[in-house]
This record gives structure tokens, sequence and C-alpha cells, in this order.
């Protein structure tokens, strides 16, 4: 019998690896805390329902993208742009948010531009946690339907 570490998606790694990514985006809710001068539960409630809710549609993207037959190729589809606005929405939203929050604590005129560049590099840095996070949770999801 494997070890638990050998096995890909046994519960200790999958648990291992939903804390790891909690921390990291508990860390970068702290930072965006600071920077915006909004409360940090917050920040983090709103950065977990962000990823929540977009990992949720790109995992219903992929899928849908993943089973289509009548497209050609290099064709991007409706669904494909709609997706892509959806998420362009949601994170100009939520920088929205945080530049309203935070008031004139980061500058006057400035301060969206700059929210938006610190979240969007910050967004870059948090992709690969998550996808650690979604994997879990997707994985999660599968344990809870298929017990008995």
């Amino acid at each position: 019998m494997k070890s638990p570490q050998a096995v890909p998606n046994s519960r200790p790694r999958l648990i291992g690896q939903f804390v790891a990514a909690l921390a990291y985006l508990a860390m970068i809710s702290g930072v965006l805390a600071e920077l915006t001068g909004v409360g940090f539960v917050l920040v983090f409630a709103a950065v977990m329902a962000g990823i929540v809710f977009t990992g949720t549609a790109t995992l219903a993207w992929a899928t849908a993208w993943a089973l289509r037959d009548n497209a050609r190729q290099s064709q991007i589809s409706i669904l494909t742009m709609l997706f892509l606005t959806l998420l362009a929405a949601v994170y100009l939203g939520a920088i929205r948010w945080l530049t309203d929050a935070a008031g004139d604590r980061i500058g006057g005129g400035a301060s969206f531009v700059a929210v938006a560049a610190i979240g969007g590099f910050l967004t870059l840095l948090s992709l690969p946690f998550v996808i650690l996070l979604m994997e879990s949770l997707v994985w999660f999801a599968v344990w809870l339907v298929r017990r008995r």
C-alpha cells in the first residue's frame, strides 16, 4: 500500500494544500487591508468569495470548452468572451470597492490605478495558490458526493 504522501489526491495532501493556500490568501488580504485601511475580516471574506466565485466560473467554462464539438480552429466563442468579461468585471469591481473603502488614505485621483496595479500584481502571485485551493475544494466536493 502506498503512503498517504505518495497518493496524488490523498486527504492529508489536499488538507495541507488547502491550509497553505488559505494562509497565503490571508497574507495577501492583510497586505490589501493595510494598503486600503479596510478591516482584515472584510477583505479576507471578499477575497475568498471572489476566489470561490471565479474559480467555479472557471471550472464551468473549462468544462464547457472541453465538451464543445462545433468550434473551428482559432475561433473564440461567445462563452469565452462572456467568461473573460465576467473575470474582468469581478476584478475591477473588487478594485473599485477597495478604492472606495480606502477613501483618501492612498491618495487622490491615482488611487484606483495604484490599487489596481498592486491588486493585479498580487493576483498574479496568487494564481498557484488559488489553483491549489480550488483543487482541494473540488476533491472535497467529490469526497462528499461519493460518501456512503
